[in-house]
């Protein structure tokens, strides 16, 4: 019996190492699905990457252009505010002459108007100098018409 013990014993044993390879078949089969899906997983991974590197070399391109914007913008801020600075000081030296302009005005107007009071003076002086000369006048007229009368009568 000791032969078909270990006949049994070895086919127990098959047994076992058949329900092993089998197991092990088993195991084999699920690592290599969830090898596949660890595949599929990387390759998804992969594709993500060189999405996120094209997406990261867009931004980087727009960044860039966003740079150099931004630098053309603060040359123009930079030309703005001297175009400015020259205005400026163009409305100061206008006002500066504006104000010139009106005190040289300002004395202009009060030596016209001293000017036109003086003329205003010495044409009602004149007037009245006139009106005497011309009262004068009738008084000689009327003195004269007395001299003709009394010639006149003379004769």
């Amino acid at each position: 019996m000791a032969a078909e013990e270990r006949v049994a014993r070895l086919e127990v044993d098959m047994q076992e190492l058949r329900e092993l390879v089998q197991s092990n078949a088993l195991a084999i089969a699920a690592l290599s699905q969830q090898s596949a899906r660890t595949d599929q997983t990387i390759a998804a991974l992969s594709q993500q990457s060189a999405r996120t590197d094209q997406t990261i070399a867009a931004l980087s391109q727009q960044s860039a252009r966003t740079d150099q914007t931004l630098n053309q913008l603060g040359q123009r801020v930079d030309q703005v505010s001297q175009t400015v600075d020259r205005l400026g000081n163009r409305v100061d030296s206008f006002v500066y002459e504006a104000q010139r302009l009106f005190t040289q005005i300002g004395g202009l107007a009060a030596e016209t108007k001293a000017s036109v009071d003086s003329l205003v003076a010495v044409t009602r002086a004149h007037s009245r100098h006139i009106e005497e000369m011309q009262a004068e006048v009738r008084g000689l007229q009327t003195e004269n018409r007395r001299i003709l009368e009394r010639w006149d009568q003379e004769e």
